[in-house]
């Protein structure tokens, strides 16, 4: 808002100066007021752009963060199922005998 107001004052500064005697400094004076007018709006056009700019960045690093806690998650989320799915399938089925059978080697 502040630099609104300083480019509004910037430009009521370089207003065209009434030239009745059709005097050349004047006009010249006038033609470099014109050039430093139209400056001053592709300045505050460019902070207007680059503001805009900064904000869709600022969207898009949000956007790829929150797309990478999501991945991340279903990541742990996959790793940790596969786990308790491979545990669950290692689970020995095998009656008492038959452990003591292997363990005492008779080849059961």
């Amino acid at each position: 808002m502040l630099t609104h107001l300083i480019l509004i004052c910037q430009e009521e500064k370089l207003e065209p100066l009434k030239n009745i005697n059709d005097d050349p400094t004047i006009r010249l004076l006038n033609r470099l007021y014109a050039k430093k007018r139209k400056e001053l709006q592709e300045r505050q056009k460019l902070k207007v752009f680059l503001l805009i700019y900064y904000v869709l960045c600022s969207m898009i690093y949000l956007y790829f963060i929150r797309l990478f806690v999501l991945v991340l998650c279903l990541f742990l989320r996959f790793t940790l199922f596969q786990d308790v799915q491979t545990q669950e399938e290692q689970k020995d089925e095998r009656s008492v005998d038959e452990l003591l059978c292997f363990i005492n080697g008779d080849g059961g």
